[in-house]
Formats: C-alpha cells, structure tokens, sequence
C-alpha cells in the first residue's frame, strides 16, 4: 500500500532526518547571519584592497632612482624585444637613459666563475646540470650579438661607475655563495663595494651570513621565494636596519601593507617588467620598479608626477628639470674597459 505524503514526513521526523519549522526558521536565520558577515567581510576586504588617495614619502624626490633595469635591460633585435640578456649593451643602452639601478643574474661556471644568465637563456645546450665553461661563455655572443656580463666586467663596472647599484640575483641553490665569490674578487682587488653592490636577499639567514662576511652599506630584501607577511617584514626589517628596499611582486599588493613600509623609511620596488601595468604599483604606494624596458629617462617623463601626486611631493619641478635636461644630453656612456 502506498504511504501517504503525511505518513512518509512523520516518519522522517522520528528517525531525526526532517527538521521542525522551529529548526528550518533557525536554519534561516543562520543562514542570513553567515551572508551577512559574509558580504561584510568582503566590503572592508576591498576596502583594504583598494589603493588608497595618498601614502607616505619613504624619502624620494625627483632626483632619485626609481627604475632597476631587470636583467640588465631588454633590447629590440631584427623588431623584436629580448629579454633576459644581461649583457654588457643593456647596460650601456639603460645608462645611457640615465638608468643607475641594474639587476643581473648570475651563476656559477662549469669551473667555479660566475657567468650572467637567468636560466641559460640563449645558451644553447648547456643548463644548470650542465653548465658552460667561463671561457666558452666569454667567447659566446648572447642572442649571437651581445657580450654576457661576467664576474670580471661587473666588478670593472663597480668600478667604473661607482654612481650605480647592481643588484644580483641568482637560481643557485645557495645564493650566499655567488655573493661570497663577489666579495672574494673584489677584495682581491682591493676594491671597495659597499655601495655598488645591492645584495639581494631573501631570508633572515642569508642576512646574517652576508653580514659576517661584509659591510654592505644597504640591503634588498625580496619577497618573491618565502612571501613573507607584513608583519614578518617588519620584524626582519626592524632586526636589520640596512635593509632599506623590499622587493615584491604584483600578488603582494593585496598582501602586504606597502604604507607601513613606507612609514619606515623602506622602500617598495615592485617586479613588473613591462610598462602596462606599472601605475598599479605606484597606485599602491610603490616608489620603484624592476622592468625590462623603462628607463629612469621614461619614468621621469612618463609616470613621476603620477606618484609625486600619490605622495604629496611638492618641489621646484622647474630647477629639476633644468638640471635632468643638462644629465640628458650625454649621449653615450662611457666606454667599458678591463
């Protein structure tokens, strides 16, 4: 015999499988509360994502660099953009735009030397398993037409052109070592790198190693390996007061409080490359940049007096001018030699 609608409901209810009309009308209500807090949580959520109108001046003006060519700079060959080079052209083409910031990667040769490539870009047949020699690297035209930085022509640059930093980066297993090779050549040299070098690094422990080992003058903490917390941020930056800029990439926008590091005199480069996106990263309270191909000349043209308005900047843009219009007009650099 068939069980009728009120029969099969009452047996529902006695096996606990169907809810009163007390129980469903709290279900409701609970169920209102968690939207609730729900959409509250997301409102003050982009409240906190949104850039804010103004942030604090972390110390910079007209005059100071706010451009880190990434990889040594990207040039155009046959009307394409190449990337990754970091060769000694990049530098020339970047300096010469009046670009003082240059981030290179390095790792070591098959025989111990530090050779420039990020991943073994152009290097065709050779990887970080089997690593080229530093002769047949030297002898090599990166792109078949430029010449790779090596660990001789970066410290005659340091020497050169003490007005730059170079910031090195690397994909060894143990960035301590090529900053230790660094220091060994240069003192071999007799030469003085506190302030050419920027070492950038990414954990309290390569801090301390680095600091045993050296005086460098200032520090670029990066945040792209361990994406590390405000918080966090603070704390290392509180126990290391060399470290006076942090590296982050777009993601850390949404993560990390970019004006509390401004408030501490830090300050932010964010990683992006190309020129698309870059008033996102001032927008959030940013006061540099890596990119592949902005110059500190297109930067100043192009972007400053967006964030000069971001930071409330109020100078003589005049006298400014006069004397960037005067830096400009060398047009070449000078020439390397070693």
């Amino acid at each position: 015999m068939q069980e009728s609608k009120r029969e099969f409901k009452k047996r529902l209810n006695r096996r606990g499988m169907l809810k009163s009309q007390a129980e469903i009308s709290d279900s409701k209500k609970l169920k209102v509360f968690y939207l609730t807090a729900a959409a509250v949580i997301v409102a003050t959520t982009s409240i906190k994502l949104a850039p804010s109108d103004t942030y604090t001046n972390p110390g910079v003006d007209y005059n100071t660099n706010f451009v880190v060519a990434h990889a040594g700079g990207a040039l155009e060959e046959n009307g394409r953009e190449l990337g990754y080079l970091n060769c000694l052209e990049g530098f020339y083409h970047y300096y010469a735009e009046g670009t003082r910031l240059f981030e290179f990667d390095l790792v070591f040769s098959s025989d111990g030397r530090l050779v420039g490539t990020h991943t073994y870009e152009y290097l065709d047949g050779h990887s970080m398993r089997n690593r080229i020699a530093y002769q047949d690297y030297k002898n090599t035209k990166i792109a078949g037409k430029f010449e790779g930085i090596t660990e001789e022509s970066l410290l005659a640059l340091c020497k050169i052109f003490p007005e730059c930093k170079f910031i090195i980066d690397t994909k060894e297993k143990n960035p301590t070592a090529v900053y230790y090779r660094i220091i060994d050549l240069a003192k071999q040299q007799n030469l003085d790198i506190s302030k050419t070098i920027l070492p950038f690094v990414s954990s309290r422990d390569m801090l301390l190693d680095l600091e045993k080992r050296y005086d460098f003058k200032e520090i670029m903490f990066t945040n792209y390996k361990n994406y590390y917390s405000t918080r966090q941020l603070l704390n290392i930056i509180k126990e290391f007061d060399k470290i006076r800029y942090v590296h982050i990439f777009p993601i850390d926008f949404f993560r990390v409080d970019i004006e509390k590091l401004n408030q501490q005199g830090v300050r932010v480069f964010a990683h992006m490359d190309k020129e698309n996106f870059l008033r996102t990263a001032l927008d959030y309270g940013c006061t540099g940049i890596f990119s592949d191909n902005i110059s500190e000349k297109d930067f100043k043209e192009n972007h400053y007096s967006f964030l000069a308005k971001k930071l409330e900047i109020v100078q003589e843009q005049v006298v400014h001018e006069r004397k960037v219009e005067m830096f400009y007009k060398r047009k070449e650099s000078p020439e390397l030699e070693f």
